[in-house]
C-alpha cells in the first residue's frame, strides 16, 4: 500500500438552523438529540418560561465552539427509563450585553420552569460540555467563557447538579472557575474519571509564564490539582489541543505559535508511575522547548493513519537542491521529517521531499538515507535521485521523475522505458529506472510506494 494512502483527511462540516425569533436547538451526540424549537407547542413553553424567568429584553448567545452551536441546548443528564431533562440557555442583558449568561432550565410533568441563572466571565459562550467528573451518575456540566478580546485567555466554569436542592433553588453549583488559554476535559490520568486539562499563557507579567494543570474532582464535588508542569512561555498562542494514546498511556500535543515566524509543539502526558504531569521535551535549565522548534504552518498530525500522532520538522538534504525558474539558481532541498514521541525520544517515522514543482511528495525510504542525492528541477518538471558513494559522478543516476502537462505528454515523442505513476487529462507523471538504479535496489514498485500526489 502507498505509504501515504493513509493520510487523514479532515472533513469539517458546518451545519447552521436558523429559527425567526429563537435559536435552533444545537446538534448533540446521537443519544443526545432533541428536537429544534419550533415555537410552538412544548418547545413554546420552553421559550414563554425562560422568558418568564429572564425576560425579553435580551439578546440570544451562541457558543462558538464545540458539539453544542446553539443558545438553546436540551440534555438529558440521566438517559434512565426516567430521563430528567434540561435547557441550557445562553443570553445576555441587552443593556448589559459584555456579561453572557446562562440559565437553566428543568422540564416537569406541567411543563418547563427555571431553577438556576449565572453569570459567565466574559462577553461570549466559548463551549459547552457534559462529563460525569466525580462518578456520581450525573454528568457535570463544563462551559466554557471568552472576552470579546480574542487574544485574552478564557475561564472554565465546571457545575454539579444537586437534585436535592431543586427546591431551595440551588439545584446547580459552580464548583470551578479556571482560566486557560486552551482546555480539554479528559480522564489523562486513567482513573476512569474525566479530569479538566488546561494550559495558561500568561504574558501580564514581566517575565510570562507557561503552565499545564491538571484537575480533577472528589466525591464531595471539590476539585483538586492533580499535577501541573511548566511550559515553554515564548509561545504567543495554542492551536487546539490534539490527542493519541500508545501503551494505556494518553498524550497530549500542544501547538503553540512563537514570534511571527516559527512554532513549537509541546506533549504532555500523565506518568502513572510516578503520580506527576510531565512535559518530556521542555528543558528547565534553558525555560524552552528547542527540539520542535520550526517554521509556521506545520502542525502536528497523524500522517500515515496509525493513530499516533507525528511532529514535523524541516532538514537540508545532504548534497540536494532544487532548481528554481530565476536565472536557474539553486536551493538547498528541504527534507520534511516527521516524529513519534517514543520511550523518551522523538523517532523520525517518515520523510519526504516535495519537487520543485510541488507537484508531489516523494518519501525516502530509512535504507538510502546518506546514501543518495534529489535535485528537483521546477523549470522541466524532472526529478533526478542519484548515488552518492559512486566514483563516476556523471553516471549516478538512480531514477528519475517527470512531470508534463497534457499537451507536454501528446508531444513527447520517446515514451519508451517509461513507466506511468498518475495520469489525468490535464498532467502525467512518469518515472524511468536506470541499470545503476535496479543495481541499487530501486524497484518500481517501490518508486510507486513511496510517491504521492499533492492535491492543490
Amino acid at each position: 500500500m502507498n505509504i501515504f494512502n493513509k493520510f487523514n483527511i479532515i472533513i469539517i462540516i458546518a451545519a447552521v438552523l436558523i429559527l425567526s425569533g429563537c435559536s435552533a436547538v444545537s446538534p448533540a451526540p446521537a443519544e443526545r438529540l432533541i428536537r429544534a424549537p419550533k415555537l410552538t407547542g412544548e418547545n413554546a413553553l420552553l421559550q414563554k418560561a425562560f422568558e418568564g424567568a429572564v425576560g425579553k429584553d435580551i439578546v440570544l448567545k451562541t457558543p462558538l465552539s464545540g458539539s453544542y452551536r446553539s443558545a438553546y441546548v436540551l440534555y438529558d443528564f440521566d438517559g434512565g427509563e426516567t430521563p430528567e431533562t434540561f435547557a441550557f440557555v445562553f443570553y445576555a442583558e441587552r443593556d448589559n450585553e459584555f456579561v453572557a449568561r446562562m440559565n437553566v432550565l428543568k422540564r416537569f410533568e406541567n411543563g418547563w420552569e427555571s431553577i438556576f441563572d449565572d453569570a459567565g466571565y466574559g462577553s461570549e459562550v466559548y463551549e459547552i460540555s457534559f462529563a460525569d467528573m466525580n462518578g456520581g451518575g450525573y454528568k457535570e456540566v463544563i462551559v466554557s467563557w471568552k472576552l470579546m478580546d480574542a487574544k485574552s485567555n478564557k475561564y472554565v466554569y465546571v457545575y454539579c447538579y444537586d437534585k436535592n436542592g431543586e427546591a431551595k433553588g440551588d439545584a446547580f453549583k459552580k464548583i470551578l472557575a479556571e482560566q486557560f488559554t486552551v482546555m480539554l476535559p479528559i480522564d489523562l490520568s486513567g482513573g476512569g474519571k474525566t479530569e479538566i486539562f488546561t494550559a495558561v499563557l500568561d504574558t501580564s507579567q514581566t517575565r510570562p509564564t507557561a503552565v499545564a494543570k491538571l484537575l480533577g474532582i472528589d466525591k464531595n464535588n471539590k476539585f483538586t490539582l492533580l499535577g501541573s508542569v511548566n511550559l515553554d512561555a515564548s509561545a504567543s498562542s495554542y492551536m487546539d489541543i490534539k490527542t493519541d494514546e500508545k501503551d494505556g498511556v494518553k498524550r497530549l500535543y500542544l501547538d503553540g505559535f512563537k514570534g511571527e515566524n516559527q512554532m513549537l509543539t509541546e506533549i504532555i502526558y500523565w506518568d502513572k508511575e510516578k503520580g506527576r504531569l510531565v512535559s518530556p521535551l521542555y528543558n528547565p535549565k534553558s525555560a524552552s522547548v528547542t527540539e520542535t522548534l520550526r517554521p509556521r504552518g506545520a502542525e502536528c498530525v497523524d500522517i500515515n493513519g496509525d493513530k499516533i500522532i507525528e511532529v514535523p520538522s524541516f532538514i537540508s538534504m545532504l548534497n540536494s537542491y532544487c532548481v528554481y525558474s530565476a536565472a536557474e539558481s539553486k536551493a538547498p532541498l528541504i527534507m520534511n521529517v516527521w516524529s513519534q514521541y517514543k520511550d523518551g525520544e522523538l523517532v523520525p517515522i517518515v520523510r519526504y521531499i516535495e519537487d520543485g514543482m510541488k507537484k508531489y511528495r516523494f518519501s525516502i525510504p530509512y535504507e538510502w538515507l546518506d546514501k543518495i542525492a534529489v535535485e528537483t528541477d521546477a523549470n522541466t518538471g524532472v526529478t533526478t535521485f542519484s548515488q552518492l558513494d559512486t566514483t563516476d559522478v556523471n553516471n549516478s543516476q538512480l531514477f528519475e521523475i517527470y512531470y508534463y502537462t497534457a499537451e507536454q505528454w501528446d508531444a513527447l515523442a520517446d515514451k519508451t522505458k517509461l513507466a506511468e505513476l498518475e495520469s489525468s487529462d490535464k498532467e502525467t507523471v512518469v518515472f524511468r529506472i536506470t541499470p545503476l538504479g535496479a543495481k541499487f535496489g530501486v524497484t518500481a514498485n517501490k518508486v510507486k510506494e513511496h510517491f504521492m500526489r499533492i492535491e492543490n
